[in-house]
């Protein structure tokens, strides 16, 4: 199972060889299948997309001293507690997607 930046959950359903996508209300659809030459159970497979990065602020895929710095610039005018409160989890991430 796997989760992308919206929050949709994939999973695989190796003994129907299929890849369902399901949506936040419970219904789900068939994502792909053996018709998408997905016809053994070792190609199924997962590209994970890990959630978004809300303090990248400077967009460069990841969470480091320069958007700190950008915050800190910004802070009481752009920014606020919350995004330094978000900025403390976030700290450190490297795969943030540009």
């Amino acid at each position: 199972m796997a989760f992308d930046n919206e929050g949709v959950l994939f999973a695989s359903c190796r003994a129907d060889d299929k890849i369902l996508k399901f949506d936040a209300d419970g219904t789900w659809v068939v994502f792909a299948d053996s018709e998408d030459e997905l016809d053994d159970s070792t190609s199924m497979a997962f590209i994970i997309f890990p959630p978004a990065c809300t303090t990248d602020f400077d967009q460069d895929g990841d969470v480091d001293g320069s958007d700190l710095a950008v915050l800190a610039a910004g802070y009481g005018t752009s920014y606020d507690e919350n995004d330094l409160s978000a900025f403390a989890e976030e700290f450190g991430r490297t795969n943030c997607q540009q």
